[in-house]
Protein backbone atom coordinates (compact mmCIF):
# COMPACT_ATOMS: atom_id res chain seq x y z
CA UNK A 1 0.00 0.00 0.00
CA UNK A 2 1.41 3.09 -1.32
CA UNK A 3 0.58 6.81 -1.23
CA UNK A 4 1.10 7.67 -5.31
CA UNK A 5 1.83 10.73 -5.44
CA UNK A 6 4.73 10.18 -2.17
CA UNK A 7 6.36 7.71 -3.81
CA UNK A 8 6.59 9.52 -7.31
CA UNK A 9 8.49 12.34 -5.33
CA UNK A 10 10.66 9.56 -3.24
CA UNK A 11 11.82 8.07 -6.91
CA UNK A 12 12.79 11.41 -7.87
CA UNK A 13 15.05 11.45 -5.20
CA UNK A 14 16.38 7.81 -4.36
CA UNK A 15 19.41 7.94 -5.22
CA UNK A 16 20.11 10.08 -1.79
CA UNK A 17 18.06 7.69 0.54
CA UNK A 18 18.46 3.91 1.68
CA UNK A 19 15.91 1.78 3.13
CA UNK A 20 15.10 1.51 6.67
CA UNK A 21 12.63 -0.31 9.18
CA UNK A 22 9.41 0.96 8.36
CA UNK A 23 8.65 1.99 12.04
CA UNK A 24 5.71 3.91 10.93
CA UNK A 25 4.09 1.28 9.32
CA UNK A 26 5.83 -2.15 11.38
CA UNK A 27 3.68 -4.19 13.30
CA UNK A 28 4.32 -4.98 17.02
CA UNK A 29 4.52 -8.11 18.36
CA UNK A 30 2.14 -9.08 20.68
CA UNK A 31 -1.89 -8.34 21.26
CA UNK A 32 -1.62 -4.54 21.57
CA UNK A 33 -5.00 -1.76 21.01
CA UNK A 34 -2.49 1.09 20.28
CA UNK A 35 0.78 2.40 20.39
CA UNK A 36 2.39 5.99 20.24
CA UNK A 37 6.25 6.55 18.79
CA UNK A 38 7.78 10.06 19.70
CA UNK A 39 10.31 11.54 17.49
CA UNK A 40 12.75 14.20 19.05
CA UNK A 41 14.48 16.92 17.83
CA UNK A 42 17.88 17.04 18.73
CA UNK A 43 20.14 20.11 20.15
CA UNK A 44 23.51 20.40 21.01
CA UNK A 45 24.25 23.69 23.45
CA UNK A 46 27.93 23.65 24.76
CA UNK A 47 29.19 20.58 23.92
CA UNK A 48 26.13 18.67 25.68
CA UNK A 49 23.67 16.98 24.03
CA UNK A 50 19.44 17.75 24.54
CA UNK A 51 16.22 15.99 23.60
CA UNK A 52 12.91 17.55 22.52
CA UNK A 53 9.64 16.31 21.29
CA UNK A 54 8.25 17.11 18.36
CA UNK A 55 6.25 14.66 16.20
CA UNK A 56 3.76 12.04 17.39
CA UNK A 57 2.41 9.53 15.64
CA UNK A 58 -0.37 6.97 17.66
CA UNK A 59 -1.36 3.57 15.73
CA UNK A 60 -4.55 2.34 16.92
CA UNK A 61 -5.62 -1.50 16.35
CA UNK A 62 -8.79 -3.47 16.37
CA UNK A 63 -9.52 -6.61 17.81
CA UNK A 64 -8.61 -8.35 14.87
CA UNK A 65 -4.98 -6.62 15.50
CA UNK A 66 -4.86 -5.21 12.26
CA UNK A 67 -3.69 -1.53 11.91
CA UNK A 68 -6.83 0.82 12.06
CA UNK A 69 -5.16 4.55 12.16
CA UNK A 70 -2.42 6.68 12.44
CA UNK A 71 -3.06 10.08 14.22
CA UNK A 72 0.19 12.55 14.00
CA UNK A 73 0.54 15.26 16.22
CA UNK A 74 2.72 18.38 17.37
CA UNK A 75 4.45 17.86 21.08
CA UNK A 76 1.88 19.68 22.22
CA UNK A 77 -0.76 17.34 20.91
CA UNK A 78 -1.97 19.92 18.03
CA UNK A 79 -3.21 17.32 15.08
CA UNK A 80 -1.05 16.83 12.09
CA UNK A 81 -2.68 14.53 9.99
CA UNK A 82 -4.84 11.34 10.21
CA UNK A 83 -4.95 8.25 8.09
CA UNK A 84 -7.45 5.49 8.63
CA UNK A 85 -7.15 1.88 6.78
CA UNK A 86 -10.56 -0.34 5.95
CA UNK A 87 -10.45 -4.10 5.03
CA UNK A 88 -12.36 -6.44 3.25
CA UNK A 89 -13.99 -9.90 4.55
CA UNK A 90 -10.41 -11.61 4.21
CA UNK A 91 -8.40 -8.96 6.20
CA UNK A 92 -6.89 -7.45 3.08
CA UNK A 93 -6.38 -3.44 3.26
CA UNK A 94 -9.07 -1.76 0.47
CA UNK A 95 -9.50 1.54 1.20
CA UNK A 96 -7.20 4.06 2.72
CA UNK A 97 -8.27 7.78 3.89
CA UNK A 98 -5.86 10.64 4.54
CA UNK A 99 -7.15 13.74 6.07
CA UNK A 100 -5.20 17.20 7.12
CA UNK A 101 -5.10 19.08 10.30
CA UNK A 102 -8.54 20.08 10.12
CA UNK A 103 -9.70 16.55 9.79
CA UNK A 104 -10.67 16.86 5.93
CA UNK A 105 -10.18 14.33 3.65
CA UNK A 106 -7.35 14.79 1.47
CA UNK A 107 -6.09 11.81 -0.71
CA UNK A 108 -8.07 8.58 -0.84
CA UNK A 109 -6.39 5.68 -1.82
CA UNK A 110 -8.66 2.81 -3.31
CA UNK A 111 -6.81 -1.06 -3.85
CA UNK A 112 -7.56 -4.05 -5.63
CA UNK A 113 -6.82 -7.53 -5.71
CA UNK A 114 -6.80 -10.12 -8.49
CA UNK A 115 -8.00 -13.41 -8.41
CA UNK A 116 -5.12 -15.05 -6.80
CA UNK A 117 -5.32 -12.33 -4.17
CA UNK A 118 -2.13 -10.01 -4.93
CA UNK A 119 -2.41 -6.20 -5.45
CA UNK A 120 -3.35 -5.16 -9.03
CA UNK A 121 -3.62 -1.85 -8.85
CA UNK A 122 -3.70 1.29 -6.33
CA UNK A 123 -5.51 4.37 -7.46
CA UNK A 124 -5.44 7.38 -5.73
CA UNK A 125 -7.97 10.40 -5.73
CA UNK A 126 -8.08 13.70 -4.14
CA UNK A 127 -10.52 15.41 -1.95
CA UNK A 128 -12.93 16.15 -5.03
CA UNK A 129 -12.33 12.42 -6.03
CA UNK A 130 -10.47 13.10 -8.95
CA UNK A 131 -7.91 10.36 -9.90
CA UNK A 132 -3.98 11.87 -9.53
CA UNK A 133 -2.24 8.85 -10.12
CA UNK A 134 -2.20 4.81 -10.14
CA UNK A 135 -0.13 1.62 -10.11
CA UNK A 136 -0.62 -1.30 -11.48
CA UNK A 137 0.67 -4.75 -10.56
CA UNK A 138 1.59 -7.52 -12.93
CA UNK A 139 3.27 -10.66 -11.58
CA UNK A 140 5.41 -13.69 -13.79
CA UNK A 141 6.47 -17.01 -12.29
CA UNK A 142 8.65 -18.98 -13.35
CA UNK A 143 10.10 -22.28 -12.37
CA UNK A 144 12.73 -21.12 -8.90
CA UNK A 145 11.80 -17.44 -9.66
CA UNK A 146 9.29 -14.86 -10.50
CA UNK A 147 8.73 -10.86 -11.45
CA UNK A 148 6.25 -8.01 -10.09
CA UNK A 149 6.09 -5.20 -12.19
CA UNK A 150 4.84 -1.98 -10.71
CA UNK A 151 3.85 0.64 -13.42
CA UNK A 152 3.23 4.51 -11.99
CA UNK A 153 0.83 6.55 -14.00
CA UNK A 154 -0.17 10.10 -13.36
CA UNK A 155 -4.13 11.17 -13.58
CA UNK A 156 -4.15 11.65 -17.06
CA UNK A 157 -2.46 8.25 -17.65
CA UNK A 158 0.77 9.11 -18.65
CA UNK A 159 3.41 6.48 -17.42
CA UNK A 160 6.20 8.22 -14.90
CA UNK A 161 8.17 5.12 -14.22
CA UNK A 162 8.58 1.67 -13.25
CA UNK A 163 10.13 -0.81 -11.19
CA UNK A 164 10.93 -4.59 -12.20
CA UNK A 165 11.34 -6.57 -9.09
CA UNK A 166 13.26 -10.49 -9.44
CA UNK A 167 11.98 -12.97 -6.15
CA UNK A 168 13.52 -15.95 -5.38
CA UNK A 169 11.67 -19.06 -4.13
CA UNK A 170 10.84 -17.68 -1.07
CA UNK A 171 9.50 -14.49 -2.43
CA UNK A 172 12.50 -12.65 -1.66
CA UNK A 173 13.09 -9.73 -3.61
CA UNK A 174 16.80 -10.15 -4.90
CA UNK A 175 17.10 -7.09 -7.72
CA UNK A 176 14.93 -4.34 -7.90
CA UNK A 177 15.59 -1.94 -11.02
CA UNK A 178 14.09 1.06 -11.53
CA UNK A 179 13.30 2.37 -14.67
CA UNK A 180 12.28 6.84 -15.57
CA UNK A 181 8.99 6.59 -18.06
CA UNK A 182 11.11 6.81 -21.57
CA UNK A 183 12.09 3.26 -20.27
CA UNK A 184 15.99 4.65 -19.03
CA UNK A 185 17.32 2.79 -16.13
CA UNK A 186 17.78 5.27 -13.18
CA UNK A 187 19.14 2.60 -10.46
CA UNK A 188 19.04 -0.97 -9.63
CA UNK A 189 18.63 -2.40 -5.96
CA UNK A 190 19.97 -5.64 -5.23
CA UNK A 191 19.23 -7.32 -1.83
CA UNK A 192 21.18 -9.96 0.04
CA UNK A 193 20.12 -12.47 2.86
CA UNK A 194 20.94 -15.12 5.36
CA UNK A 195 20.77 -19.13 5.00
CA UNK A 196 17.72 -18.52 7.36
CA UNK A 197 15.93 -15.68 5.10
CA UNK A 198 17.46 -12.78 7.11
CA UNK A 199 18.11 -9.34 5.17
CA UNK A 200 21.44 -8.51 5.52
CA UNK A 201 22.32 -6.13 2.88
CA UNK A 202 21.12 -3.66 0.26
CA UNK A 203 22.67 -2.10 -2.25
CA UNK A 204 21.99 1.05 -4.42
CA UNK A 205 24.03 1.16 -7.59
CA UNK A 206 23.56 3.78 -10.20
CA UNK A 207 22.45 3.27 -14.23
CA UNK A 208 26.27 2.75 -14.50
CA UNK A 209 26.32 -0.17 -11.75
CA UNK A 210 28.63 2.16 -9.58
CA UNK A 211 27.91 2.68 -6.04
CA UNK A 212 25.04 5.09 -4.63
CA UNK A 213 24.64 3.89 -1.15
CA UNK A 214 25.59 0.47 0.81
CA UNK A 215 22.64 -0.44 3.48
CA UNK A 216 23.84 -3.35 6.26
CA UNK A 217 21.37 -5.15 8.60
CA UNK A 218 22.93 -6.36 12.11
CA UNK A 219 21.24 -8.61 14.16
CA UNK A 220 21.53 -10.21 18.08
CA UNK A 221 21.96 -13.80 18.49
CA UNK A 222 18.04 -13.83 18.80
CA UNK A 223 17.75 -13.07 15.62
CA UNK A 224 16.46 -9.53 16.60
CA UNK A 225 17.80 -6.47 14.26
CA UNK A 226 19.91 -4.26 16.67
CA UNK A 227 21.75 -1.83 14.09
CA UNK A 228 21.22 -0.84 10.23
CA UNK A 229 24.66 1.01 8.93
CA UNK A 230 24.97 3.11 5.87
CA UNK A 231 27.67 3.17 3.68
CA UNK A 232 28.05 6.07 0.96
CA UNK A 233 29.47 5.54 -2.67
CA UNK A 234 32.65 5.32 -1.50
CA UNK A 235 32.20 2.57 1.22
CA UNK A 236 32.20 4.80 3.54
CA UNK A 237 30.26 4.23 6.84
CA UNK A 238 28.51 7.77 7.24
CA UNK A 239 25.11 6.65 9.54
CA UNK A 240 24.61 4.02 11.71
CA UNK A 241 20.83 3.10 13.26
CA UNK A 242 20.77 1.43 16.43
CA UNK A 243 17.27 -0.42 17.94
CA UNK A 244 16.32 -1.13 21.68
CA UNK A 245 14.14 -3.82 22.17
CA UNK A 246 11.18 -5.03 24.05
CA UNK A 247 10.99 -8.43 25.05
CA UNK A 248 8.80 -9.39 22.16
CA UNK A 249 11.65 -7.83 19.90
CA UNK A 250 9.59 -4.46 19.23
CA UNK A 251 11.81 -1.12 19.25
CA UNK A 252 11.42 0.92 22.06
CA UNK A 253 14.22 3.90 20.87
CA UNK A 254 15.87 3.76 17.77
CA UNK A 255 18.73 6.70 17.32
CA UNK A 256 20.33 7.70 14.45
CA UNK A 257 23.65 8.97 14.00
CA UNK A 258 25.91 10.51 11.37
CA UNK A 259 29.56 9.06 11.51
CA UNK A 260 32.55 11.62 10.09
CA UNK A 261 35.93 12.38 10.42
CA UNK A 262 36.66 15.28 12.70
CA UNK A 263 39.40 16.82 14.94
CA UNK A 264 41.52 14.04 13.74
CA UNK A 265 39.08 11.54 14.60
CA UNK A 266 35.84 9.22 13.55
CA UNK A 267 33.23 10.07 15.85
CA UNK A 268 29.04 8.89 15.83
CA UNK A 269 27.00 12.15 16.67
CA UNK A 270 23.19 12.16 17.54
CA UNK A 271 21.13 13.66 15.00
CA UNK A 272 17.45 12.30 15.56
CA UNK A 273 15.56 9.59 18.32
CA UNK A 274 12.53 7.85 18.81
CA UNK A 275 10.86 6.38 21.15
CA UNK A 276 8.18 3.43 21.75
Amino acid sequence: MKKILSAIAVFCIIASQVFSLETETFTPKGSISSYTKTEYNIVTRFGDTYRYPSIKYIHTYNENNQEIEVSCYTSKSTLLSRTTYDYDEKGRIVLVRSFNEKNVLELKNVIEYNAEGLIASESEYNSEDELTGKIIYEYTAYDLTSRTTESYYDGTGALLYRNVSLKNNKNQNITTSRYFGDGTLNQTELHTYSDDGKLLQIELKNKDGLLDTKTVYIYDKKNVLQEIQTYNEKNILCERELYRVDNFGNPTTVSNYTVAEKFGAITAELQAQASF
